[in-house]
C-alpha cells in the first residue's frame, strides 16, 4: 500500500527549459563578440557533445570557462546570477497538466517534496500555488544535504512517517532520484517529457534549434546503465502520473477529469516580462549596462 509520493521539482512540477534557453542566448551574445565563428549552432553542437560525451549538466558554464578570458568570464558570471535572480519567475512555468496530477493524489496520499534547490524554490512553489498539495517540502540547501546522497530521502520519509515500501519517488534523473530512492526501498517513476510535454512551443529559429536538440540528447542520462538503475516505472506523459501510481499501489481509485490549460509560447512569455526588461538597470561590478538584449 502506497502512503506517500514524492516528488523532484525541477522537470517534474515546473519547466526550467526556458530559462536555461536564456542562458544559451546570452552566452551566443558573449562568445561572438569574443570571437563572430561561435554561431548558435556550433554553441548548441558544443552542448550536445558536452552532455552526450562527459555527462556535462551545466554546458554553458562549461563553454564560456574554456572559451572566454577571465574578465570575460567574470561579466558572464555575473550576467547569468543577475538573470537568474531577477528574471527566473518570468520564465518559469509549471508543467501542463501537473495540477490535475497533484489535485488527484492528495485525495489519497501525502504528497511530499525532495529536491535540490536553493531556499528561494519556496518562492516557485508559492507562485503557482502548490503549496497547497505538499504537507512536507526537503530542500538541499536548507537540510544541507543533497541528492543523491540517500539521506535526503531517509529525511523525507521521517518527516513524513512513512516506511520506504510504502512511498513512491517521481523524479526525472536516474543519478538523483531513482538511484538512492531505490537504495533505500522507494519505489520510483522516472518522468520523461519532451519540450512539448513541458508546454513549450518554439517560434524562433534558435529556439527550434535548442529544443530539439534538447529532445534527442537531455540535460542528464536518461537510460538506465545497470539493474540498480532501473526504475518502477518510467512515465512520458503527465497525465499518466496518478493510474501509473494506482497500479503500483493496486488499489484502484476514480480519477476526476482533467482541467484544460493553455499552451504557452516562449512569445507568450516574453511579452509578460518585456516591459520590465526595457527599464530595469543591471547590478554587478564595473557598472554592467541597462538589459537590452533578454
Amino acid at each position: 500500500m502506497i502512503k506517500t509520493v514524492f516528488f523532484d521539482i525541477g522537470d517534474v512540477l515546473i519547466n526550467e527549459d526556458i530559462l536555461r534557453f536564456k542562458y544559451y542566448e546570452i552566452l551566443w551574445y558573449y562568445l561572438r563578440k569574443h570571437d563572430p565563428g561561435w554561431t548558435f549552432e556550433r554553441i548548441i553542437k558544443t552542448r550536445e557533445e558536452l552532455v552526450d560525451d562527459f555527462g556535462d549538466p551545466a554546458p554553458h558554464w562549461t563553454i564560456a570557462r574554456q572559451v572566454l578570458p577571465d574578465w570575460e568570464w567574470k561579466r558572464f558570471k555575473e550576467e547569468i546570477q543577475y538573470f537568474t535572480r531577477r528574471r527566473a519567475p518570468g520564465y518559469i512555468r509549471a508543467i501542463p497538466g501537473v495540477r490535475y496530477v497533484l489535485q488527484n493524489l492528495i485525495r489519497f496520499y501525502t504528497l511530499a517534496i525532495v529536491a535540490n534547490q536553493p531556499q528561494t524554490a519556496h518562492r516557485f512553489i508559492k507562485q503557482f500555488g502548490f503549496q497547497q498539495f505538499f504537507k512536507v517540502v526537503v530542500l538541499s540547501e536548507e537540510v544541507h544535504i543533497k541528492k543523491p546522497d540517500p539521506r535526503i530521502f531517509q529525511l523525507a520519509l521521517e518527516k513524513t512517517r512513512t516506511e520506504p515500501q510504502h512511498a513512491i519517488m517521481i523524479g526525472d534523473r536516474i543519478d538523483n532520484d531513482i538511484v538512492p530512492a531505490k537504495s533505500l526501498g522507494i519505489k520510483t517513476v522516472l518522468l520523461k517529457l519532451n519540450s512539448r510535454e513541458k508546454g513549450i512551443f518554439p517560434q524562433t529559429d534558435r529556439e527550434r534549434l535548442y529544443f530539439s536538440s534538447l529532445d534527442a540528447i537531455p540535460n542528464w542520462p536518461q537510460k538506465p546503465r545497470k539493474r540498480t538503475e532501473v526504475p518502477d516505472a518510467v512515465v512520458t506523459q503527465i497525465n499518466d502520473l496518478p493510474g501509473i501510481i494506482e497500479q503500483m499501489d493496486g488499489e484502484a481509485h476514480p480519477m476526476e477529469v482533467p482541467i484544460e490549460e493553455k499552451e504557452t509560447s516562449l512569445w507568450d512569455i516574453f511579452k509578460e516580462v518585456l516591459e520590465e526588461l526595457q527599464e530595469e538597470p543591471r547590478e554587478g561590478k564595473g557598472g554592467i549596462e541597462t538589459s537590452r538584449r533578454f
